[in-house]
């Protein structure tokens, strides 16, 4: 947990609580300042006032600093070991009465003068630098997210004269500091999850700005971007991915057998070179200066390199923690998991806190501000109970004319052209699933319950100049910028794609096709089995577990016994028979096929696929057929075998002693032996796991069979994947059954949470969204990569399928152009996939750290007698 003030965190990457330490070293430096001016001003009674203000100014700023120094410290001593919430700060104030005041008519304040500790002189009264501090009050005013302290400190100068009286140097020292989770700092990635593997296989991560610039004189001008991994990286040993920045991984990445990668420089994976400012270098024509990956030094590492391993473990040393910038540790919830309000007492209801849900309070207690629109293209809302169920209902949806306002109850369906696009001004929250993909017109962002499926191209308005692509800038010279956050999954193409494209559409059943969408989701579900289990099955091993009863047994001796073994011999009898004699003799010819063996690439590229060989006909030739004749006769003698003789042969034999010999023994028991190890990445009993499933009536597979814990590598060792519904490598869990020992408690009580990817509650059916994919991937250019415009992000998953071929329209190809952050991601492109990231969805997405608080100076204003007005923007220092 860190509390900080960003004014005084001056290196982000030292580990800890920055408190405003800085307040003491700025007294002295007040002092010195002061006394400089002392002895530089005019002595005329004018300069004396204007010292006077000066030092009633400043005296008033120090005291209101030491004010918020001392609460501030105070709580990060009573609250700073763990994780802390806005309800925790707002809980300590309460004690101190420091109540909220902001529903109040006549608010009031609580002066905080006696616990700054400053000294008194003999006519007790503070005194600070030939200044007496008056008061130091503070009023907390609340809302959704943040708690406000208002401070207003008064200061007049001891000094008084017979025109200017000390009263006239009276000033009151208007300040604000807000207490507020800091944003999310994982927003500074391009991609960034818990676990990575087949998005990296053929993957290109780039600068969405260095990619579509024109400009010769911006070459080498545009950041690295940042790929980064929290709990596991697993590379192919063909990745054939390149990477325009950095690489983090917060622990080791492993190769396709589970074996730590120890040789960087056998992966076909590579870098490109950026200089000492983290700018890509670039030449003629962008071209790029690929380099191999090069983990930094684990002893002494430095910023700016373009791989770091094991990441989190430089915590140990505060001048190595994260030196390269921040590697989060959390995926918050885009609607804080905090239970949230009731919207009409404003009452908090903190029952739903933490439970990886968006709750209905959570939801619209964090929509302040958010009054967008979304006009244009074809829009449908679908009213919370309504359903689409037919075709008649879905070509309804599809001719939508709605217009979307602000916050928005119901299911959406979304689609712009290029001559009709949706115009995009500001925020949209929905409560509710959307269908979203077409053109995008405008900036803004979705904010979205329930899922988000992206099923068909997803992109921007841009003008184009000079047949170039100025990206995120449309006809009216505005931006065109996109961010979703969903509070559930973001599923891109077609998730109920079949397994190799043959068989049925997936539906979470038996019934469907077991393909990559299943695969994924029982791999993530593995990864948050495992960190409910205290210990972990380890390999098995061969071993003597006891010994069995005893019992008699007889003993035996080895002799050598001679005997005479007879000769024998072949001879002939002087007797004769006659026998036919064949020759082989040409008969006439045959026409044969001639064969030649092709071999074909896989499609999909491996592991997905696999080359295969057939043998096909090139051509024909004769070739003479023989036939065996009878051409005459023989006569042969007749032999027989007769014994000639005998020969004496020794070999060793085992009999029974006489008299018989016995003994008693036990033999050893040995069996197959399942050893349980501590589990490293356990996370405690109050830890709530979320499993994916495919849909609501659905079961959970979760990956947890046919492989097994490896202690010395932390690592699960199994097949990359279960390849089918297969009960020796799946377990099923039962959100329908409270016997569930996964998912509910003995009491039969929920003990995880289950994400389920289908339409909520079947508002619309499975087979008609899945036909709106395959119609929209229909009438797209096949030889394009499928393209999204937009920020991804989740705090579940983002899972997406693009077939690489049996259908029309699609070429296995992908490419976005913005982030995609989430703790799981399950994307499979696997013709290739570009990332390329767009830093401007940075200052759209509001996802603020569920783990962190921060304290920050919202507004100074020094001279007022009176107490000023609540300004809404942040003020900088």
């Amino acid at each position: 947990m860190r509390l900080h003030h960003p004014l005084t965190d001056l290196a982000p990457h030292r580990r800890g609580i920055a408190l405003l330490a800085f307040v003491p070293a700025m007294v002295v430096i007040v002092v010195l300042m002061v006394a400089f001016v002392g002895v530089t001003v005019d002595s005329s009674r004018w300069s004396e006032r204007r010292l006077d203000l000066f030092r009633v100014r400043t005296s008033a700023d120090t005291a209101t600093q030491l004010a918020v120094e001392s609460l501030w410290s105070d709580f990060e001593a009573e609250f700073g070991a763990g994780e802390v919430r806005i309800a925790d700060a707002r809980l300590f104030l309460d004690r101190l009465g420091i109540t909220n005041q902001s529903t109040l008519a006549n608010p009031t304040d609580v002066d905080l003068l006696p616990r700054i500790g400053l000294p008194t002189d003999l006519n007790n009264e503070v005194a600070l630098d030939g200044t007496v501090i008056e008061s130091v009050r503070v009023r907390r005013m609340d809302d959704l997210r943040s708690t406000r302290l208002e401070f207003s400190t008064t200061a007049v100068a001891r000094r008084g004269s017979e025109r200017f009286e000390a009263s006239n140097t009276r000033r009151t020292l208007q300040n604000i500091f807000v207490i507020e989770p800091p944003p999310f700092e994982g927003l500074d990635y391009v991609l960034l999850a818990n676990n990575i593997n087949c998005i990296m296989c053929h993957t290109r991560v780039d600068n969405v700005e260095r990619v579509y610039n024109t400009d010769e004189s911006r070459r080498s001008q545009f950041a690295r971007v940042k790929t980064g991994s929290i709990e596991s990286f697993l590379f192919r040993d063909d990745p054939e991915s390149s990477i325009s920045g950095t690489l983090y991984l917060g622990a080791s990445a492993l190769d396709e057998s589970g074996a730590r990668i120890s040789n960087w420089s056998a992966l076909s994976l590579e870098a490109h070179e950026f200089d000492s400012n983290g700018r890509i270098l670039e030449g003629p024509g962008g071209t790029l200066t690929p380099t191999a990956l090069r983990p930094a030094d684990a002893v002494n590492p430095q910023p700016l390199e373009n791989l770091y391993v094991d990441y989190f473990n430089f915590e140990g040393d505060a001048d190595r923690y994260q030196i390269d910038g921040a590697l989060p540790r959390e995926f918050p919830l885009p609607f804080p998991d905090d239970g949230g309000y009731d919207p009409s007492t404003f009452v908090a209801t903190p029952a739903g806190a933490d439970n990886r849900i968006v709750d209905d309070n959570e939801f619209t207690s964090s929509l302040a501000g958010v009054e967008g629109s979304a006009s244009g293209g074809n829009i449908k809302l679908i009213p919370t109970g309504s359903v689409v169920n037919t075709p008649a209902e879905l070509a309804a949806l599809r001719a939508g004319t709605d217009t979307l306002e602000g916050v928005v109850s119901g299911n959406v369906y979304m689609h712009g052209t290029a001559t009709n696009p949706i115009r995009l001004d500001g925020d949209i929250a929905v409560n509710g699933d959307v269908i979203l993909s077409g053109v995008i017109l405008g900036s803004g962002s979705l904010r979205v319950k329930g899922n988000v499926y992206i099923t068909g191209d997803l992109t921007y308005a841009d003008v184009q100049s000079g047949g170039a692509r100025q990206f995120g800038v449309n006809a009216n010279g505005g931006q065109n910028l996109l961010t979703i956050a969903s509070g559930k999954n973001i599923i891109v193409g077609d998730m109920y794609h079949a397994a190799w494209g043959s068989g049925p559409p997936a539906n979470g059943l038996e019934t469907g096709s077991w393909n990559f969408t299943m695969e994924e989701i029982s791999i993530f579900n593995r990864m948050e089995w495992m960190k409910t289990q205290p210990t972990l099955p380890g390999q098995p091993e061969y071993l003597q577990t006891g010994w069995s009863a005893p019992y008699q047994r007889e003993l035996f001796e080895t002799v050598n016994v001679t005997t005479d073994e007879p000769v024998y011999e072949t001879r002939g009898t002087g007797m004769f028979t006659t026998v036919p004699v064949y020759e082989s003799q040409a008969t006439g010819s045959t026409s044969v096929p001639i064969y030649t063996t092709i071999t074909h690439p896989a499609d999909p590229p491996e592991p997905y696929g696999s080359p295969w060989t057939e043998s096909v006909i090139t051509g024909y030739t004769n070739q003479t057929v023989y036939t065996n004749v009878q051409v005459g006769t023989e006569d042969v003698e007749i032999t027989e075998t007769v014994q000639v003789g005998t020969v004496p042969v020794t070999r060793s034999v085992t009999r029974s002693f006489s008299p018989q010999q016995f003994e008693t023994v036990q033999d050893p028991i040995m069996e197959w032996v399942t050893p349980y190890h501590p589990n490293p990445h356990y996370l405690g009993a109050d830890y709530l796991p979320r499993y994916y499933a495919f849909g609501e009536d659905t079961p959970v597979p979760i990956f947890n069979k046919g492989g097994y814990f490896d202690p010395l590598r932390e690592v699960w060792t199994a097949p990359e994947h279960p390849g089918a519904w297969d009960d020796s490598l799946l377990t099923f869990a039962d959100s329908g059954e409270v016997s569930d020992p996964i998912l509910f408690d003995s009491l039969g009580q929920p003990k995880a949470v289950v994400s389920t990817l289908a339409p909520t509650a079947g508002w619309i059916s499975d087979s008609l969204l899945r036909s709106l994919t395959e119609q929209q991937f229909s009438t797209r250019d096949s030889a394009e990569p499928f393209a999204v415009d937009a920020w991804l992000y989740s705090s579940n998953s983002v899972f997406g399928v693009i077939p690489p071929r049996g259908t029309p329209g699609v070429n296995g190809r992908m490419r976005v152009n913005g982030a995609v952050i989430a703790p799981d991601v399950g994307l499979l492109a696997p013709n290739g996939m570009d990332i390329n990231f767009d830093r401007r969805g940075r200052n759209r997405l509001d996802v603020r750290s569920t783990t962190q608080l921060v304290i920050r100076r919202q507004l100074w204003a020094g001279g007022d007698n009176a107490r000023r007005g609540v300004v809404s923007a942040t003020i900088p220092e």
